[in-house]
């Protein structure tokens, strides 16, 4: 009687849900995908991964799908001579295991005075941005952003001020580098100095600075490589059809969490992405989609 009940039961369910895709290796067939623009994806061995223009983010931890942002630094990983203002700045090797190759990498001497990595922008005053960069401490450990001069290893700099209270967060990335970012308010009149600042009161560790990004909003997104001007990222249009006897889409995302869509249309369009970038989850990107159920 047990083995015919679970048999019974395993009939029962297999209807209600047919079409399972796993996004870590492949987009399905029969799907729309275009985006405007380059940009990039983290990989489970955190490896920031570059894409064309119209190429799908995707890696082994799903495909990233993020609102349209702007990097407004117009370099992403500039030289010592590229920068509007460098003092105790030179430029370094990179990494022995850096997340993203080809990449200038910045020292930063605060031993006897400020040490400084500015490029010239225009921000809006009182507006919120969020700003980050790449670094590489000695050991591995995790870097220590402060918004005062006497704590931590560097500021964030934004519109000439690094906020009276803004919010950091960190991502360990391959070998001994970390993505830092902080959320912070520009004030009502900005100036045109925006990087970071090393105090000679803040500690004097060996640490390496690249990937320098600015953009509107509290979320920084993933990492948008500008080589000399400001490059956009537009916000991608991915769509499915939905089957034939399909209501329903169940997403499971990177981190394991899922969000369940209803009132589909067989054989209408699911416009995926508003789906998934609404979920508003993963690491750099909004959402990394990792796999989709189609159910009753």
């Amino acid at each position: 009687m047990a083995l015919s009940l679970g048999m019974n039961l395993g009939l029962s369910l297999l209807p209600q849900a047919v079409g399972a895709f796993d996004f870590r290796t492949a987009m399905p067939a029969g799907a729309t995908y275009t985006r405007t623009g380059a940009a990039t994806g983290l990989s489970a061995d955190g490896l920031i991964t570059s894409f064309a223009e119209n190429a799908p983010q995707r890696t082994d931890r799903g495909l990233a799908l993020e609102p349209a942002s702007t990097n407004i630094f117009p370099r992403f990983a500039p030289t010592v001579a590229q920068l509007s203002l460098g003092l105790n700045a030179s430029d370094a090797t990179a990494p022995d295991s850096p997340p993203i190759s080809g990449l200038n990498w910045l020292a930063l001497d605060n031993t006897v005075s400020f040490a400084v990595a500015y490029q010239t922008l225009t921000v809006t005053g009182s507006t919120a941005y969020a700003i980050s960069v790449l670094v590489e401490t000695p050991d591995g450990s995790q870097p220590v952003a402060s918004s005062t001069s006497g704590t931590g290893d560097f500021n964030f700099v934004a519109g000439g001020t690094t906020d009276a209270a803004p919010t950091f967060s960190y991502t360990r990335l391959s070998g001994n580098v970390w993505r830092v970012t902080a959320a912070i308010v520009t004030p009502v009149t900005p100036t045109t100095n925006d990087g970071i600042i090393r105090h000679s009161t803040q500690n004097t560790r060996a640490l390496k600075f690249a990937g320098f990004q600015l953009v509107t909003g509290a979320v920084a997104g993933s990492p948008i490589v500008t080589t000399g001007s400001a490059v956009t990222r537009s916000l991608p249009v991915f769509t499915e059809v939905v089957p034939a006897g399909r209501t329903k889409a169940l997403l499971t995302y990177a981190d394991g969490t899922t969000t369940l869509v209803t009132g589909l249309t067989p054989g209408g369009t699911f416009d995926v992405a508003t789906a998934v970038i609404g979920a508003s989850k993963g690491r750099f990107a909004s959402s990394e989609l990792a796999t989709r159920v189609w159910q009753l």
